[in-house]
């Protein structure tokens, strides 16, 4: 039953990042919802939970986009499982936690995406990306992260003390 929460939460959130975000909530910026379920789902469940979800995510999200295929399925897959290792480093019920581990996992997924696909760095220097791009969606993510993690922990620690 958890995941089951987890795929819906994440199936609204991809309809919302695809249709009604999709020209930028903030300026240009367009937040990665799948990236914070992953790292929500990453965190309270683990290194497993987190590979699949984000193999899951990035699969949904390349599956979409129309750019490069597979660029997400990998790094998605790589960024939730290495946050999932710190599923024993990362106490849960802290509010700001989380949104530090989703900033930091931004600036990692970002990074990945533009070294893997070399795409951005034609138009765009490294400096350039990471000023415009980077560091606004890891605010911006930390800050949705830092808004919809209390609902989803409690949620989540209810369905787990139900054991659905």
């Amino acid at each position: 039953m958890i995941y089951l929460f987890y795929i819906i939460f994440g199936l609204f959130f991809f309809v919302c990042q695809a249709l009604v975000f999709s020209r930028g909530l903030v300026g240009q910026i367009t937040p990665d919802f799948l990236l914070i379920i992953v790292m929500i789902l990453s965190i309270n469940h683990g290194k497993t939970a987190g590979g699949v979800a984000g193999f899951l995510a990035g699969f949904l999200q390349d599956l979409f986009s129309g750019g490069l295929f597979g660029i997400n399925i990998i790094v998605k897959t790589i960024v939730g499982f290495s946050v999932g290792i710190l599923k024993k480093e990362v106490y849960q019920d802290s509010l700001l936690l989380p949104p530090l581990v989703l900033f930091c996992a931004t600036v990692v997924n970002q990074i990945f995406v533009i070294l893997f696909s070399n795409y951005l760095l034609r138009f765009v220097t490294l400096e350039q990306a990471v000023e415009g791009v980077i560091l606004p969606l890891a605010i911006l993510n930390a800050g949705i992260t830092l808004i919809i993690y209390p609902f989803v922990y409690k949620v989540d620690s209810y369905l787990t003390d139900i054991n659905l």
